[in-house]
């Protein structure tokens, strides 16, 4: 049940994310925006959880026996699943104070401006 949901959710949130990027920054520079929401915390978020957290956690708690450097045990990965769920958690609430941010904005605003169009210059 816990691939079925994991492989949901991953199918839900990539075409969700354009959606959510262009309705935050609007659609005048989507494609830089997207790529620095899809491309950079994808490339740098495996690359610190399977490189560093994973490789340290890991090499913590290998036993050597006879010229044998294996990890053995639920101990080797329960700290970097751990550290996921904790990443998760922090993007959750950075995400749900992002759009009550944006909320606020908007609700608070006396003259509303849609994110979808730029600011008109005022001319005297």
């Amino acid at each position: 049940i816990g691939v079925v949901l994991a492989g949901v959710a991953f199918g839900m949130i990539w075409p969700l994310v354009v959606l959510i990027v262009s309705e935050l920054f609007g659609t005048q520079h989507i494609g830089a925006n997207y790529m620095f929401y899809d491309g950079f915390n994808s490339a740098m978020g495996s690359l610190l959880i399977s490189k560093y957290i994973a490789g340290y956690v890991y090499d913590q708690h290998i036993e050597t026996r006879k010229d044998e450097t294996t990890c053995y045990g639920k101990q080797c990965f329960q700290m970097t699943h751990l550290a996921v769920v904790a990443l998760s958690i922090i993007c959750i609430l950075t995400s749900i104070c992002l759009i009550k941010s944006k909320i606020a904005k908007v609700a608070y605003s006396q003259n509303p401006v849609p994110m979808n169009r730029p600011l008109r210059k005022r001319t005297a």
